[in-house]
Protein backbone atom coordinates (compact mmCIF):
# COMPACT_ATOMS: atom_id res chain seq x y z
CA UNK A 1 0.00 0.00 0.00
CA UNK A 2 2.87 2.42 0.54
CA UNK A 3 5.31 3.47 -1.70
CA UNK A 4 9.11 5.02 -1.21
CA UNK A 5 7.32 8.61 -1.99
CA UNK A 6 3.95 8.82 0.15
CA UNK A 7 0.96 9.85 -2.22
CA UNK A 8 -1.05 12.15 -0.87
CA UNK A 9 -4.05 9.78 0.08
CA UNK A 10 -1.50 8.05 2.48
CA UNK A 11 -0.36 10.92 3.86
CA UNK A 12 -4.14 12.15 4.05
CA UNK A 13 -5.28 8.19 5.55
CA UNK A 14 -2.11 8.29 7.94
CA UNK A 15 -3.34 12.24 9.41
CA UNK A 16 -6.80 10.20 9.63
CA UNK A 17 -5.30 6.92 10.84
CA UNK A 18 -2.62 8.44 13.46
CA UNK A 19 -4.94 10.46 16.08
CA UNK A 20 -7.24 7.26 16.68
CA UNK A 21 -4.06 4.97 17.39
CA UNK A 22 -2.83 7.91 19.82
CA UNK A 23 -6.68 7.34 21.27
CA UNK A 24 -5.75 3.31 21.42
CA UNK A 25 -2.54 4.02 23.05
CA UNK A 26 -3.94 5.87 26.01
CA UNK A 27 -6.78 3.69 26.45
CA UNK A 28 -4.97 0.41 26.46
CA UNK A 29 -2.38 1.77 28.37
CA UNK A 30 -5.11 3.03 31.08
CA UNK A 31 -7.22 0.81 30.63
CA UNK A 32 -5.81 -2.78 29.02
CA UNK A 33 -8.78 -2.31 26.67
CA UNK A 34 -8.72 -1.96 22.58
CA UNK A 35 -12.34 -0.49 22.12
CA UNK A 36 -14.41 -1.53 18.91
CA UNK A 37 -15.22 1.66 18.14
CA UNK A 38 -11.62 2.58 17.00
CA UNK A 39 -11.26 -0.79 15.15
CA UNK A 40 -14.06 -0.45 13.56
CA UNK A 41 -13.16 3.39 12.57
CA UNK A 42 -9.33 1.70 11.01
CA UNK A 43 -11.48 -0.66 8.91
CA UNK A 44 -14.09 1.90 7.56
CA UNK A 45 -11.02 3.98 7.24
CA UNK A 46 -9.48 1.33 5.24
CA UNK A 47 -12.04 1.05 2.79
CA UNK A 48 -12.85 4.75 2.16
CA UNK A 49 -9.11 4.93 1.61
CA UNK A 50 -9.05 2.03 -1.31
CA UNK A 51 -11.98 3.88 -2.84
CA UNK A 52 -10.22 6.75 -2.62
CA UNK A 53 -7.66 5.77 -4.24
CA UNK A 54 -9.10 3.44 -6.61
CA UNK A 55 -6.83 0.82 -5.70
CA UNK A 56 -9.24 -2.18 -5.82
CA UNK A 57 -7.02 -4.81 -6.63
CA UNK A 58 -5.21 -4.00 -3.13
CA UNK A 59 -8.20 -3.78 -0.97
CA UNK A 60 -8.64 -7.56 -2.32
CA UNK A 61 -5.17 -8.50 -1.92
CA UNK A 62 -4.78 -6.87 1.80
CA UNK A 63 -8.56 -7.69 3.03
CA UNK A 64 -7.14 -11.76 2.34
CA UNK A 65 -4.06 -11.64 4.02
CA UNK A 66 -5.82 -8.93 6.93
CA UNK A 67 -8.22 -11.94 7.24
CA UNK A 68 -5.65 -14.36 7.52
CA UNK A 69 -3.42 -13.09 9.83
CA UNK A 70 -6.67 -12.69 11.79
CA UNK A 71 -6.84 -16.46 11.87
CA UNK A 72 -3.26 -16.83 13.03
CA UNK A 73 -4.23 -14.54 15.85
CA UNK A 74 -7.13 -15.72 16.85
CA UNK A 75 -4.78 -19.09 17.63
CA UNK A 76 -2.74 -16.98 19.98
CA UNK A 77 -5.93 -15.50 21.48
CA UNK A 78 -7.04 -19.08 21.55
CA UNK A 79 -4.16 -19.88 23.85
CA UNK A 80 -4.76 -16.77 25.95
CA UNK A 81 -1.16 -15.53 24.48
CA UNK A 82 -3.01 -11.99 23.72
CA UNK A 83 -6.81 -10.54 24.17
CA UNK A 84 -9.60 -10.08 21.50
CA UNK A 85 -8.95 -6.38 21.32
CA UNK A 86 -5.70 -6.57 20.52
CA UNK A 87 -6.02 -9.17 17.98
CA UNK A 88 -8.34 -6.76 15.76
CA UNK A 89 -5.70 -4.13 16.32
CA UNK A 90 -3.35 -6.55 15.03
CA UNK A 91 -5.85 -7.73 12.07
CA UNK A 92 -6.32 -4.09 11.12
CA UNK A 93 -2.78 -3.15 10.83
CA UNK A 94 -2.32 -6.29 8.95
CA UNK A 95 -5.03 -5.21 6.65
CA UNK A 96 -3.44 -1.66 6.24
CA UNK A 97 0.32 -3.12 5.31
CA UNK A 98 -0.81 -5.90 3.43
CA UNK A 99 2.01 -8.22 2.18
CA UNK A 100 4.51 -6.12 0.70
CA UNK A 101 4.64 -4.10 4.15
CA UNK A 102 4.10 -7.06 6.76
CA UNK A 103 8.23 -7.77 7.23
CA UNK A 104 8.84 -4.12 7.88
CA UNK A 105 5.98 -3.77 10.58
CA UNK A 106 6.70 -7.03 12.02
CA UNK A 107 9.82 -6.61 12.57
CA UNK A 108 9.05 -2.93 14.12
CA UNK A 109 5.93 -4.91 16.31
CA UNK A 110 8.79 -7.68 17.63
CA UNK A 111 11.12 -4.60 18.66
CA UNK A 112 8.70 -2.82 20.69
CA UNK A 113 7.31 -5.38 21.86
CA UNK A 114 10.73 -5.92 23.77
CA UNK A 115 11.65 -2.70 24.27
CA UNK A 116 8.07 -2.70 26.21
CA UNK A 117 8.31 -6.51 28.00
CA UNK A 118 11.98 -4.85 29.26
CA UNK A 119 10.14 -1.63 30.62
CA UNK A 120 6.96 -3.31 32.22
CA UNK A 121 9.58 -6.01 33.58
CA UNK A 122 11.14 -2.64 35.72
CA UNK A 123 7.69 -1.51 36.54
CA UNK A 124 8.61 1.41 34.19
CA UNK A 125 5.46 0.42 32.29
CA UNK A 126 2.15 -0.69 33.09
CA UNK A 127 1.71 -4.35 33.50
CA UNK A 128 -0.94 -6.30 35.54
CA UNK A 129 -0.61 -9.83 36.99
CA UNK A 130 -3.96 -11.81 36.64
CA UNK A 131 -4.23 -15.54 36.96
CA UNK A 132 -0.22 -16.05 38.04
CA UNK A 133 0.07 -14.19 34.46
CA UNK A 134 1.92 -10.61 33.44
CA UNK A 135 -0.40 -8.95 30.87
CA UNK A 136 0.98 -6.13 28.90
CA UNK A 137 -0.78 -3.94 26.50
CA UNK A 138 -0.06 -4.97 23.20
CA UNK A 139 -1.91 -1.92 21.92
CA UNK A 140 1.09 0.55 22.08
CA UNK A 141 3.26 -1.57 20.72
CA UNK A 142 0.91 -2.33 17.66
CA UNK A 143 -0.32 1.46 16.98
CA UNK A 144 3.87 2.65 16.91
CA UNK A 145 4.62 -0.60 14.99
CA UNK A 146 1.82 1.06 12.41
CA UNK A 147 2.93 4.55 12.49
CA UNK A 148 6.59 2.95 12.17
CA UNK A 149 5.98 1.08 9.18
CA UNK A 150 4.41 3.92 7.66
CA UNK A 151 6.47 6.54 7.84
CA UNK A 152 9.59 4.17 6.77
CA UNK A 153 9.38 4.85 3.36
CA UNK A 154 10.03 8.15 4.07
CA UNK A 155 13.29 7.15 5.99
CA UNK A 156 14.40 4.29 4.18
Amino acid sequence: MLSKILSLHEIQALAVVTPILVLVVIDDLRNFRIRNQAVLALLVLFGAFCIANGDFDAFKSNLLFGLAMFGACLIMYRFGMMGGGDVKLLAAAFLWMGVENAPTFSVLLGAFAIVYATGAGFHLLPSRFDNGRVKVPYGPTISLAWIGASIAPLII
